[in-house]
């Protein structure tokens, strides 16, 4: 992870959280952690995982999409190399997550490109809407958990395969290759990753 990236993230994290009105210990209580990692995030010197800071966003009544700044006149195309990095860059496994257009709060759909290393893993992540997901290159094996009874579906998809799934439902994905990077598109509605 840029370490710029990290200061960054979390200078604008402890300006939401005091925002919010919220202290360190209250923050570390409903996020299950401890006040000691939160500063260290919101001082620049830990990363975070994805699905950690969607956690911590949700917290404050935020996605990740909040932390975007993006100032463009055009909203219609968005190259690879425009697009914006959610969270700070890679998260501690080392994967990506790229916002696919501007003014996600303006949209019904927020689509986001992950790239994943081999061997990791996203999630769980669960929240609102629902979400659609293309796998472009590699596999993954997807975990869906039923809240209410911890029942858990899997399935593995390959390249050019697609779910669908309400995205309240817990949702975990893995790279098992031990090799091969896997990218895919989510695309979620209403915008909430």
């Amino acid at each position: 992870m840029n370490e710029a990236n990290l200061l960054l993230i979390g200078q604008k994290l402890k300006q939401i959280r005091k925002k919010k009105k919220m202290t360190l210990k209250e923050v570390a209580e409903r996020m299950e952690c401890s006040s000691p990692f939160l500063s260290m995030l919101e001082n620049g010197r830990s990363g975070i995982s994805l699905s950690k800071l969607q956690q911590l966003l949700a917290v404050y009544g935020m996605t990740m999409a909040d932390l975007v700044e993006n100032n463009s006149f055009s909203d219609r195309v968005v190259t690879l190399a425009e697009a914006v990095s959610l969270g700070n860059g890679r998260d501690a496994e080392g994967t990506t997550a790229l916002l696919l257009v501007r003014n996600p709060h303006e949209k019904l759909i927020e689509p986001v490109l992950f790239r994943v290393p081999p061997g990791a893993t996203i999630g769980p992540m669960q929240h609102a809407g629902e979400e659609f997901c293309y796998v472009i290159e590699g596999q993954f094996d997807v975990t869906l958990i039923d809240p209410d009874t911890g029942m858990r579906e899997m399935y593995h998809l390959n390249a050019g395969d697609t779910i669908y799934h309400a995205s309240t439902t817990p949702h975990i994905w893995y790279n098992p290759s031990p090799n091969r990077e896997g990218v895919f598109i989510g695309a979620v509605t209403p915008p909430s990753f």
